[in-house]
């Protein structure tokens, strides 16, 4: 009979990167096997899920369950009294799975450009799915400062950046007016660094307490406008995060969504 799952990360480390050597020692005997991000998330069937994903959602991104994150409310809004065309830049967004569901919610696309920074396998998928599509792009770097973003938008990614802060300077650099993060792994807890399991491999990922993780954002000339505790499905359902084997102190029961604005004052 088979072991139901019952948690998702392991470890508690004072930094992702004392999580990253861990997993490193321990993927030893096991050749083949990495704690990087790319190597679970550029495997076969990451890609053909990511693909399969973005089959159904152009068939139908209204149906039950499509409809995932806040960047539709949010850009929404923005397209109120703005000039297009506006450009988004969306980190860790696999086949352009939010554009399609974008495109579902009948929001003006034409005047849209969306551009996805992933794996180069996710980027080749990506360009052979939307081959006949101009306004979607993908690229495995963040372009260099001085190319004009609207919004830069990325959903439960940062958590698998090692030097997330440093990453963070960087995407701002760019000066997008707003930038949309739903799912983060923040709230009333302690940052620290874990281990997640994702397809035979153990990744290094952050957990941050959610004052901390703003505080860097606005220091880098960032306003909080929007914060949210997000719901989560995890083995099938909507329920809070499987952390019932970290200590109590370290578990966080949402993570939560958090949109910034650029403080254009501050920066002048």
């Amino acid at each position: 009979m088979r072991t139901q799952r019952t948690h998702v990360w392991a470890g508690v480390y004072r930094t992702i990167q004392e999580a990253a050597s861990d997993a490193r020692r321990g993927s030893v005997a096991s050749k083949g096997s990495s704690s990087r991000r790319s190597s679970s998330f550029e495997q076969q069937r990451w890609v053909q899920h990511q693909i399969e994903e973005a089959k159904k959602l152009r068939e139908d991104g209204n149906r039950p369950g499509a409809s995932r994150g806040i960047l539709k409310e949010v850009l929404a809004g923005y397209l109120v009294g703005h000039v297009t065309p506006i450009s988004i830049l969306d980190f860790g967004g696999g086949l352009a799975l939010e554009y399609l569901r974008l495109q579902a919610a009948r929001l003006p696309m034409k005047n849209i450009r969306f551009c996805v920074i992933e794996t180069p396998t996710i980027c080749r998928a990506g360009r052979a799915f939307f081959r006949f599509e101009e306004r979607v792009n993908f690229r495995s770097t963040l372009p260099s400062a001085g190319r004009r973003i609207n919004i830069f938008h990325a959903a439960n990614s940062l958590h698998y950046v090692l030097d997330w802060k440093k990453f963070l300077a960087r995407a701002l650099s760019l000066k997008p007016e707003l930038l949309v993060l739903p799912g983060v792994m923040a709230g009333p807890i302690p940052t620290f660094g874990s281990l997640q399991s994702y397809y035979g491999n153990r990744l290094p990922v952050w957990f941050w307490n959610e004052d901390e993780f703003i505080s860097v954002v606005e220091g880098l000339g960032y306003d909080c406008v929007f914060r949210n505790q997000a719901e989560a499905r995890y083995f099938g359902r909507v329920r809070d995060l499987p952390m019932s084997n970290f200590p109590r102190s370290h578990r966080l029961r949402r993570k939560c969504d958090l949109v910034f604005r650029r403080n254009t004052a501050r920066q002048a």
